[in-house]
């Protein structure tokens, strides 16, 4: 069955929902494929700017998230080619391309803002197989991951002023230099975990709580809606890549973590066995891609026989 169309209850009337009913209008149309078979016939075309993961598709289609152009473009075009009526693709771009600029302008203006002065950590975590869960299991788990991180935060005496977004299935964590990757991945995500293991075995058995994420080091820079630049967009790749969300949903542990080959130079990580399973990500339309290790920091699996960065 296919994703219906949110009523106003879920996705008030607005610019972002005059979108995704366009979005709905090309998706019937076309017969309502899945989510999946969606993202994996983008991934499969050399003609489009970017790949689209099928969560995105499926919170794009609940009207949950309001993706990059570039990733709406690749949506809208082979939505276009897989509808009955053949609509003229150059014709919808042009159509979405107004609708999108209206919803991105009324829920995200952009002021000027300056570079910072230095590259920022970024953590990038979201609730796994978000797309498939009801709205008010959406919304258990999301308070659930929150309650978690502050309390972390708290336990372990964190000092400092953590930055963070909202990205409606997660959040993304921000912080000037390096400091931020060094205690995430020294003493934040492992305890993460473990805060996380604790309640799923409890409380939450029917409904686990488990991370996929990335961490990366790059340049952004900030305004006062939040975190902007390429930088973002990198660990958002990092977490999107199949290669990566393949071998995260072989991963039992609560908290799954491609760490970028730039955040383990940047903040002097080296190898410890039975944490981290090294990948390779494929550069794709535009994006070079790079080496990156996938860390659990409770290891899933005693034989994994790999190594997990650690500190030098």
């Amino acid at each position: 069955m296919g994703i219906a169309m949110p009523d106003e209850s879920k996705l008030p009337r607005g610019p972002l929902r005059d979108l995704v009913a366009a979005v709905h209008d090309l998706y019937v149309d076309a017969a309502m494929p899945g989510a999946s078979r969606i993202s994996r016939l983008i991934r499969e075309r050399d003609d489009l700017p970017d790949t689209v993961s099928h969560e995105m598709v499926g919170k794009l289609l609940h009207g949950q998230a309001l993706p990059r152009w570039e990733k709406l473009q690749c949506v809208v075009q082979q939505l276009c080619d897989m509808a009955v009526s053949r609509p003229a693709a150059e014709k919808e771009r042009v159509r979405f391309h107004a609708l999108w600029l209206a919803a991105a302008r009324d829920r995200q203006p952009r002021p000027k803002a300056a570079a910072p002065a230095e590259p920022c950590s970024l953590l990038m975590l979201e609730v796994r197989n978000f797309a498939g869960l009801t709205d008010p299991e959406a919304e258990h788990l999301r308070y659930r991951l929150h309650a978690a991180w502050s309390d972390v935060l708290r336990r372990l005496g964190a000092d400092r002023t953590v930055l963070s977004n909202d990205t409606g299935d997660g959040w993304v964590f921000w912080e000037a230099g390096t400091g931020l990757v060094s205690n995430a991945y020294d003493e934040l995500l492992p305890a993460l975990a473990e805060s996380l293991h604790e309640g799923n075995e409890e409380g939450d058995a029917g409904l686990p709580l488990r991370l996929s994420g990335s961490l990366h080091v790059a340049d952004v820079f900030t305004t006062e809606t939040g975190l902007h630049g390429p930088g973002v967009n990198e660990a958002a790749r990092f977490l999107d890549a199949p290669v990566v969300r393949s071998a995260v949903a072989e991963v039992a542990s609560e908290v799954a973590v491609a760490v970028s080959a730039q955040a383990c130079d940047a903040a002097g990580l080296r190898a410890k066995p039975n944490y981290c399973l090294p990948l390779l990500v494929p550069g794709s339309k535009g994006w070079d891609g790079g080496r990156a290790w996938l860390y659990t920091p409770r290891p899933w699996r005693p034989d994994w026989g790999q190594t997990r960065p650690t500190r030098r």
